[in-house]
């Protein structure tokens, strides 16, 4: 396959050893073959000298950088397809699976499937002009379940510093990534899972990107820009004053504790205010019951209570 060799020779030397550039045609070969169920054992199957286990040590154990080679690809593409006013379309689509170690297996939504079913859920971004389309980019979506549980991402091999992303987070990344490479595009467009997502409508907004996206029937928006107020300004001017005024407490206090260290004796304490005002509303009789046991005041005799005696007939 000489158009094949043709297209592959450029990626070859991100896949480090010269030993795995013979694997990455084999599986490249697997895949394009075609099939149901494209996995290592299947293609190895199928590719004349394709050996299972040196298959899936490549995929994973061997070093080479998936980053590395998608920036190739981008570079490759804008190349062949790129034109200024090219389009970038974000979509998802789900894998199905059958058991639970797979990384992001979950019960949720696959567009595949039309329906919630144990699948794996990935976010794509093609690249599509006048020339023609392709994919650029790709993330696995992680479902919450999954970052919370450390034990399982530790065993399927998740590194820890992986947090949750929603899908229109993941494909507001993807777009961000193409900008910094140098991606030629003025269009976004995606369906209403990132048409009703504000962080993703502003993101591609902030970028200087056009977008048509779906959103949903009820979808409340803005007829006029709003006017945005710097996000906490004001509790920033309550906790000046706050600052302000617990730094004249302090002085204050001092003041006082200075003078009191110049008299040499011990000092008068005043009676609040408060207590003045409460002390001018006592009575008489309640002067002495404040003054306590050395006060002059009157008791009351007691009086003895009588028996009662029960009466027998």
């Amino acid at each position: 396959m000489p158009e094949l060799e043709s297209f592959v020779s450029r990626y070859l030397p991100h896949f480090g050893r010269a030993q795995n550039h013979a694997h990455a045609m084999t599986i490249l070969q697997g895949l394009l073959a075609g099939g149901d169920r494209r996995n290592v054992e299947n293609m190895a199957e199928t590719i004349e000298g394709g050996v299972v286990r040196t298959l899936q040590k490549f995929i994973a154990q061997a070093v080479w950088s998936d980053q590395d080679v998608l920036a190739e690809l981008r570079q490759h593409v804008c190349e062949a397809l790129g034109e200024e006013d090219g389009l970038l379309i974000v979509d998802e689509t789900g894998f199905p699976k059958k058991g639970k170690l797979s990384v992001g297996v979950a019960r949720q939504y696959s567009g595949t499937l039309g329906r919630v079913d144990n699948c794996q859920v990935g976010v794509f971004v093609s690249y599509c002009s006048s020339q023609g389309e392709t994919l650029i980019d790709r993330r696995l979506f992680l479902p919450e379940q999954w970052i919370i549980d450390e034990q399982r991402l530790a065993q399927a091999g998740v590194p820890s510093s992986v947090i949750f992303r929603s899908k229109p987070e993941l494909a507001s990344e993807m777009i961000q990534q193409a900008i910094i490479e140098g991606v030629p595009f003025q269009w976004v467009c995606g369906d209403s899972i990132y048409g009703t997502s504000p962080v993703f409508v502003q993101t591609v907004r902030e970028l200087g990107k056009w977008y048509v996206v779906e959103t949903s029937c009820d979808a409340r928006v803005w007829t006029t820009k709003p006017k945005l107020r710097p996000v906490g300004h004001h509790h920033t001017c309550l906790s000046m004053l706050a600052l302000l005024f617990l730094t004249l407490q302090k002085q204050r206090l001092g003041e006082k504790t200075s003078r009191a260290d110049c008299s040499g004796g011990p000092q008068r304490t005043q009676t609040p205010a408060i207590y003045k005002r409460l002390d001018r509303g006592r009575t008489r009789s309640m002067e002495p019951m404040a003054n306590g046991p050395q006060s002059d005041r009157k008791t009351l005799p007691r009086t003895k209570k009588k028996k009662r005696t029960s009466k027998t007939h």
